[in-house]
């Protein structure tokens, strides 16, 4: 059989795995035929895997972006890398008060060695300014219940180490609670791996003595959409006498052991659904930062002395 006879040079019948629009081609060379990812098994069409998959393939090997980290690893990955990469560009854990350094994070040991007395100078400062400031909660209206959003930084590092956040103590009202949000970035306890666990924990405030006890309310947590004012993640917590919730020193929060003192949601959001997700126009974790709205939404009974509430 000669060269011309060979089906290979047969003219092309029409595919059954497309519209037909498109130019006569084989089945095997059509672009809506069945294809498989090479990198995840995902299946979809030909043009589609090659083309808008291969920007969103969570196991597709990539590139860090940061100058001179020379790591390839898949894209699922990157985020978590970016978080703990020695290359990348951060700043000054004294920006807190003060400090505008930024620098490669391999960088850090040496540059607090050398600003450790510059950087003791900014925390005395910013500690003074604290104390001369009025507490948090009188800038609250008269009535008014507290919302408030607080930035939980260097997530991958508190995730990878294990550890827990506190956010800054606020008080539910003028003349309220007092409380903290605690994070465990890695999950808490059965949940420790694979998800963010929350919880609220009242601490002994100023005026604890004219409060009503047990506290009881709603407090609701949300964790932020950094995209867009929607599909927030929430979590509502009802507060009633049978939480046994009472106030604790600040040093129980800080050196956490057993169980957290406070009510709280330990599968707040699963660890892959923090990052980015284009149908939903969503991304929880963004600049290794999640931010965290608190809202007081309901409290009973809480002043049993309104006339000693003081305003300054």
């Amino acid at each position: 059989m000669s060269l011309l006879d060979s089906p290979l040079m047969e003219e092309p019948a029409p595919c059954t795995t497309c519209t037909g629009d498109i130019t006569p081609h084989f089945p095997e060379g059509c672009p809506k035929r069945e294809y498989e990812c090479l990198h995840c098994s995902y299946k979809d069409t030909y043009e589609e895997i090659i083309g808008t998959h291969q920007s969103e393939c969570p196991q597709l090997i990539i590139a860090c972006n940061n100058d001179g980290c020379n790591e390839k690893i898949t894209r699922i990955s990157m985020m978590e890398h970016l978080g703990v990469c020695p290359k990348a560009i951060i700043e000054c854990q004294y920006s807190i008060v003060g400090c505008r350094k930024k620098f490669k994070r391999e960088e850090v040991t040496r540059h607090e060695t050398e600003h450790m007395s510059r950087h003791l100078k900014l925390a005395v400062k910013s500690i003074k300014e604290m104390r001369e400031r009025p507490p948090q909660c009188l800038t609250l209206k008269e009535g008014e219940l507290a919302s408030y959003v607080f930035r939980l930084k260097e997530f991958s590092e508190l995730k990878q180490k294990g550890k827990h956040w506190m956010s800054p103590t606020f008080y539910t009202s003028i003349g309220g609670y007092k409380m903290v949000l605690v994070v465990f970035p890695n999950g808490y306890k059965e949940d420790e791996g694979c998800q963010v666990s929350c919880f609220i924990c009242l601490l002994a405030g100023e005026y604890d003595f004219q409060l009503q006890w047990p506290m009881k309310g709603e407090v609701t947590i949300e964790l932020l959409n950094q995209l867009e004012d929607k599909n927030h993640t929430k979590a509502v917590l009802t507060i009633t006498e049978d939480n046994d919730f009472f106030p604790v020193e600040d040093e129980e929060i800080l050196n956490i052991e057993e169980d957290v003192p406070g009510v709280g949601h330990s599968n707040m959001i699963e660890h892959y659904q923090l990052e980015y997700d284009s149908e939903l126009n969503v991304a929880y974790l963004k600049d290794d930062c999640l931010y965290f709205r608190v809202s007081v939404t309901k409290l009973e009974n809480t002043a049993t002395k309104p006339w000693l509430i003081t305003t300054q």
